[in-house]
């Protein structure tokens, strides 16, 4: 895949979500939400649960990833029922490619909407803000694939969609544990994004664990959103 060729599919799926208006609602929805964002950090600092601020932030991050996830994920399970794909298999590269290019163009725009959410609350100085954003918005492809893979068609996206969103902030629960018990909830790899925002110190080998849930659930859910979408 050439530049050119991105460059075109860019503009394809540009014109895709101008013209549904629920893509537009969703797209212009991470604008609002960094508005309201910091006033109310700075109403919940003077509140007796100022100390939770960090994990605000953090649950912002992960809602931010979820925007672009769901506006692709949508895009391609409509590409699935307007039988799209046989256009997709004669183009210069492989089906292989164009689905990174969708995950990928999903990881760049949650890692824009993260790096935003934590310039605008000051929360981490720059070079800590953009390793986060990067880690935050591994969790935008996962999401793709999730959604895609297993639902059959809109409503049932909606529905993945949701069980998402559940299945990311349940490790917050954790977080409260003051138990060894509470890395049972490790198994998902937003734990660890919610743990780096509550210890003052990371250890490495939770950023190694991290990455290595990620490459696992990144592995077997493009498998499996391969074979549905094609």
């Amino acid at each position: 895949m050439t530049t050119k060729h991105i460059a075109l599919l860019f503009q394809t799926d540009m014109r895709l979500i101008l013209r549904d208006r629920s893509f537009i609602a969703i797209a212009v929805a991470p604008m609002f939400l960094l508005a309201l964002l910091h006033p109310a950090l700075s109403y919940v600092a003077t509140t007796a649960a100022a100390p939770y601020i960090p994990l605000l932030v953090a649950c912002t991050c992960l809602i931010m990833t979820l925007f672009p996830a769901y506006i692709l994920s949508f895009a391609m399970i409509d590409e699935k029922d307007q039988h799209i794909l046989p256009i997709i298999r004669i183009m210069p590269f492989s089906t292989n490619v164009f689905i990174l290019y969708r995950l990928a163009l999903g990881w760049t725009a949650a890692c824009i909407c993260c790096l935003a959410t934590l310039w605008t609350t000051g929360s981490l100085p720059l070079i800590q803000a953009i390793a986060a954003a990067g880690a935050f918005a591994c969790m935008a492809p996962i999401t793709q694939m999730l959604i895609v893979s297993w639902a059959g068609n809109k409503i049932e996206a909606v529905a993945m969609f949701k069980f998402a969103n559940m299945f990311w902030l349940l490790p917050l629960i954790g977080v409260f544990i003051p138990w060894e018990g509470r890395y049972i909830f490790g198994v998902s790899p937003t734990f660890w994004l919610f743990q780096w925002f509550v210890d003052p110190i990371v250890p490495v080998w939770s950023v190694a664990l991290y990455g290595a849930l990620i490459i696992l659930y990144g592995a077997y859910l493009f498998r499996k959103m391969r074979t549905a979408f094609i």
